[in-house]
């Protein structure tokens, strides 16, 4: 009976070792994976802080890159028409000005003298156009929708970010990931003051 224990108790110690040895392995592997992400604080264009991510935090900006993603997707239709929205507005501006011309130079504007046919195209250019955007009203809905989507998860991922940094004062955080290590920083401050 005290051999059966003494193996019992050996067996369990034997499992829990191995229990433990491969917890081990799996946080370390998760570390490796952890310490490619960093963020960097500058101030003034000075690195004024560096620090590895928590899983927390690389969680939600690898959420907040995915939405980007589906954000580029959902712009590619719009971009696609931008010219013709350009178009429009443009035309729509012309009209404009050349009404406001003819009521600054002059014109008495209690006689209304002023060239009916520009009102006239003016309407119609702008009816062209609200329903140009009727049209591409599903296109436009997706990316407010998507722009709700990201404003949600961005707000996860800051919260998560400004609650570990404290008190340290930065104007810029950028994130170094496994993909992206490159150690040379673009400063803001530069195209700020322009």
């Amino acid at each position: 009976m005290k051999k059966l224990n003494t193996i019992g108790l050996l067996l369990l110690t034997s499992a829990l070792l191995t229990g433990v040895a491969l917890a081990s392995n799996r946080n370390n592997s998760s570390n490796d994976v952890q310490t490619g992400y960093k963020m960097v604080l500058l101030n003034q264009c000075q690195v004024v802080h560096e620090q590895s991510m928590t899983a927390a935090q690389i969680e939600a900006y690898q959420a907040l890159k995915v939405q980007e993603d589906i954000v580029h997707k959902v712009e590619q239709p719009i971009k696609a028409i931008e010219m013709q929205m350009h178009e429009y507005t443009d035309k729509i501006e012309k009209l404009t000005t050349k009404i406001s011309q003819q009521t600054e130079g002059g014109v008495d504007i209690g006689r209304m003298d002023i060239d009916n046919k520009l009102f006239s195209q003016q309407e119609s250019v702008a009816r062209e156009f609200e329903y140009f955007m009727a049209v591409h009203k599903v296109e436009f809905d997706a990316l407010s929708q998507q722009g709700h989507e990201i404003s949600k998860v961005a707000k996860v991922f800051e919260n998560l970010i400004t609650a570990d940094l404290g008190n340290i004062e930065h104007d810029q955080i950028h994130i170094l990931t496994p993909q992206k290590q490159d150690p040379s920083y673009h400063c803001y401050a530069d195209a700020a003051k322009r």
